[in-house]
């Protein structure tokens, strides 16, 4: 072999593994093709975890802030509201358990049995005597809702309905101190001036994130308006209660 032969030989060498590099680094080969079969299968499996249901049920409970729109009845019956200006919010709470439907894409019917209160209290001190009173008032509803939800295992929801109620009981607890240092206490249960059914408006934005395939857990804070007086006709005042608050909860998942 002359020299010019022996330096074609050695050339051609010294090519050939900087082409097998460059067919590696361009895909050419088979490794990186295996590579991204198993990174499409990943992402496969990954959205196979993802539940986005047309039926799930539900159970929340919480707190919530509760008060009202207070005004005399400009009827016969009607008394100044006197005292009563200077009640105050009370911390009541509320369970709910329910079933949501998909009527379209996004959009669900929610419909629920709902244990919910609403109430008052007021309270006077002076420099020798107390006296507490507190008005709670219970009621068994069924909530019906519209709610737009998405989002994959993170998920928004907002939703807004109707609630009737039909007012299961009625509670006015009082205390006090004397001024000489006695103390009492009295609870009243009087519902002669209360309307036994009502309806609530309900709005809702919260949040849902999937824990496990068919298991979510739920933050959903509420706001609740009476679209009807608590009392009748013949009462002193004219009341319309709302809620401020939320719940917290889980939810299985049909299918």
């Amino acid at each position: 072999m002359d020299f010019f032969q022996y330096l074609k030989v050695l050339t051609f060498l010294m090519i050939l593994p900087l082409s097998t590099n460059a067919q590696i680094e361009t895909g050419k080969v088979g490794g990186p093709k295996i590579s991204k079969s198993k990174k499409s299968k990943v992402k496969t499996e990954e959205k196979s975890t993802i539940v986005n249901p047309s039926t799930l049920f539900y159970f929340g409970g919480g707190f919530g802030s509760a008060f009202r729109n207070l005004s005399e009845n400009e009827g016969l019956f009607g008394k100044p509201l006197g005292e009563r200006v200077k009640e105050t919010n009370i911390l009541v709470p509320s369970f709910t358990v329910g079933v949501k439907t998909i009527l379209k894409k996004n959009l669900f019917l929610d419909l629920g049995i709902s244990i919910t209160s609403s109430g008052e209290q007021y309270a006077l001190k002076t420099s020798d005597s107390s006296f507490n009173s507190k008005n709670t008032y219970s009621y068994f509803a069924i909530p019906i809702k519209v709610q737009y939800i998405r989002g994959n295992k993170l998920k928004m929801i907002a939703g807004i309905g109707l609630q009737p109620q039909i007012l299961t009981g009625f509670k006015k607890e009082n205390s006090w101190t004397n001024s000489k240092g006695k103390t009492g206490e009295q609870t009243l249960r009087n519902k002669e001036d209360l309307q036994v059914f009502s309806f609530s408006a309900i709005a809702n934005l919260g949040v849902s994130l999937q824990v496990k395939k068919n298991i979510s857990l739920f933050l959903l804070p509420e706001f609740r308006y009476d679209l009807s007086d608590t009392y009748t006709k013949q009462a002193a005042y004219n009341r319309k209660g709302f809620f401020i608050g939320g719940q917290v909860g889980i939810s299985l998942t049909v299918d």
